[in-house]
C-alpha cells in the first residue's frame, strides 16, 4: 500500500490489491506507478506546486544485506527485503528515490 509521510492510522492512497498501485523491477530499481484518489487533491496539488517533489519512502523488512564503509560514507546494499509499504514523504533520504504518480 501507499501511505503519506508513513502513516498506518491514515487512508492508503493506493494498494495494489485494488489496482491503484503498480511495481515494476527494472535495472535501475524498483518503479512504481500510483493513481491517486480524487479525494486526495491536496497531494495532487502539492505535487503540481512542488510543495512535494516526489520523494518516496519505504517500509521494509531486510532479510539479507552488505554494508560498505568508507572514511566518507557508508554504502547499505539490499540483497532481499519485503516490502510493507511505500509513502510519499516532505524529504526522502535518497535523491534518486522520487515516484510517478499518473492521472485518474
Amino acid at each position: 500500500m501507499m501511505l503519506v509521510q508513513h502513516n498506518p492510522g491514515g487512508v492508503p492512497i493506493g494498494r495494489v490489491g485494488a489496482g491503484t498501485l503498480e511495481f515494476e523491477e527494472t535495472a535501475e530499481g524498483l518503479m512504481f506507478r500510483c493513481n491517486l484518489p480524487e479525494s486526495r487533491m491536496d497531494i495532487r496539488e502539492a505535487l503540481e506546486r512542488g510543495d512535494l517533489d516526489g520523494s518516496v519512502s519505504i517500509g521494509f523488512q531486510c532479510e539479507d544485506d552488505n554494508w560498505m564503509h568508507t572514511k566518507s560514507a557508508s554504502l547499505r546494499t539490499v540483497r532481499k527485503a519485503r516490502l510493507a509499504e511505500l509513502s510519499i514523504v516532505t524529504a526522502g533520504a535518497y535523491r534518486g528515490a522520487r515516484g510517478c504518480m499518473k492521472e485518474s
